[in-house]
C-alpha cells in the first residue's frame, strides 16, 4: 500500500530501527522508497521464481503460510526446502495448524530429520475449547537471505488443486491471486516482522528460545528509480486496525477509479460508508467478489451488504 496518507521521511532520518520499531505499534506504517517490486499473477508466475530464488539462497529462508498441501507443487517446494538446508542454509517454516492441519504431519517427518526447522502456528485439537481457534496464521511470506523477499496471497497449492468433492470441481479453473516479489528497503522491514514471529512462536511452543533473537537489519542500499511501498500488519492486538485505516486514508484521497478485489468481503460499517462517500463525489467504486459459496455462513453475510452498497452506486 502505497500514498500520500504513508509518510516517506527523508533517508538521512529514517534509520532502520525507528522504522521497524514503528511496525509493531498501532500507528501508520512509513512508506520506504526504492524498491524493486514485481506484481506476479497466480502460481503459474509466483511459484518458478519462487523454486529459482529458493535453489539461489546461500544463508537463511524463512516460508510462512496458511495452506500448505503435498501437490505437486508442494513436493517440489518441499524439495527445494530440503536440498536447500542439506547445502547449509538455516531453513524455517512455519505452517498455520488449521490451514495445513491435514499435510503437517507429513511435513514435519520428512523435513526436520533433513534439517528443516518446522514449526505448527496453534496446531488444532478438537476436543479442547479454545477461544483462540480462530486466530490463525494468514500470511504468505518467504523470505530469503534477508534480501529478497515474497509477499501476497499465494499458498503452497497448485492452482489448479481443488481439494473440494468431486462435484463441487467441477468447471472451476485455476485460483485467481497475486504475490509481489520485493528487493530493497521494505525488506528490511519484512525480515524483522518473519523472525519476530518466528523466535516468538519458537519460545511457546518449543519451550526454547532460538540462538538468534529477532533483530533490526539494515535496509540494502537505495534504487533511486525504484518503488514505494509500505509492510501492513493485522493482528488481534495493536494492528488490528493497520490494514483498515490504509484503506480509509487511500478512500479519503481517491479522486477517479477505485477496484477491490476480495474473496471474503465482510467490512465494517465505517468501511462501507467510505465505499458511498467515495461515490456521492463522483469517484467510480467497483468490488470483484467470489461468487462460490465455500464459506456458508460468511457467503450468506457478505450477499446482505449487497443491497445497500448497489443502492448508493457501488459496482459489483
Amino acid at each position: 500500500m502505497t500514498g500520500e496518507s504513508l509518510r516517506e521521511p527523508p533517508p538521512a532520518l529514517r534509520p532502520a530501527h525507528r522504522s521497524l520499531r514503528r511496525l509493531s505499534t498501532g500507528t501508520r506504517p512509513l512508506v520506504y522508497g526504492g524498491n524493486r517490486i514485481e506484481l506476479l499473477k497466480n502460481g503459474a508466475q509466483f511459484f518458478p521464481r519462487l523454486l529459482q530464488a529458493l535453489g539461489q539462497a546461500t544463508r537463511s529462508i524463512h516460508l510462512e503460510t496458511y495452506i500448505y498441501e503435498l501437490d505437486n507443487v508442494g513436493e517440489r517446494v518441499c524439495d527445494a526446502l530440503i536440498a536447500a538446508a542439506e547445502r547449509g542454509v538455516s531453513v524455517h517454516l512455519l505452517v498455520d495448524g488449521f490451514g495445513s492441519q491435514a499435510t503437517v504431519d507429513g511435513l514435519i517427518a520428512r523435513m526436520r530429520p533433513r534439517g528443516v526447522k518446522v514449526i505448527v502456528f496453534r496446531r488444532t485439537r478438537w476436543w479442547r475449547l479454545d477461544r483462540r481457534l480462530l486466530r490463525r496464521l494468514h500470511r504468505k511470506i518467504v523470505l530469503i537471505d534477508e534480501r529478497l523477499a515474497f509477499v501476497g496471497g499465494i499458498n503452497i497449492i497448485d492452482d489448479h488443486h481443488h481439494p473440494d468433492p468431486e462435484p463441487l470441481r467441477a468447471g472451476l479453473g485455476p485460483r485467481f491471486d497475486f504475490a509481489i516479489e520485493c528487493e530493497g528497503p521494505l525488506v528490511a522491514a519484512i525480515t524483522y516482522t518473519v523472525t519476530r514471529l518466528w523466535w516468538t512462536v519458537s519460545v511457546l511452543q518449543l519451550k526454547r528460545r532460538p540462538s538468534a533473537r529477532p533483530r533490526h537489519v539494515n535496509p540494502p542500499p537505495l534504487r533511486h528509480d525504484g518503488a514505494r511501498a509500505a509492510l501492513l500488519l493485522r493482528d488481534n492486538l495493536r494492528n488490528r486496525r493497520t490494514i483498515e485505516r490504509a484503506y480509509l486514508d487511500a478512500f479519503a484521497r481517491a479522486r477517479h477509479d477505485v477496484l477491490i478485489a476480495n474473496a471474503y468481503f465482510l467490512p465494517g460499517k465505517k468501511f462501507r460508508d467510505a465505499l458511498c462517500a467515495m461515490v456521492e463525489r463522483g469517484v467510480r467504486v467497483r468490488l470483484l467478489l467470489q461468487g462460490r459459496v465455500e464459506y456458508r455462513l460468511q457467503h450468506y453475510a457478505q450477499q446482505a451488504l449487497y443491497g445497500d452498497l448497489v443502492k448508493c452506486g457501488v459496482q459489483i
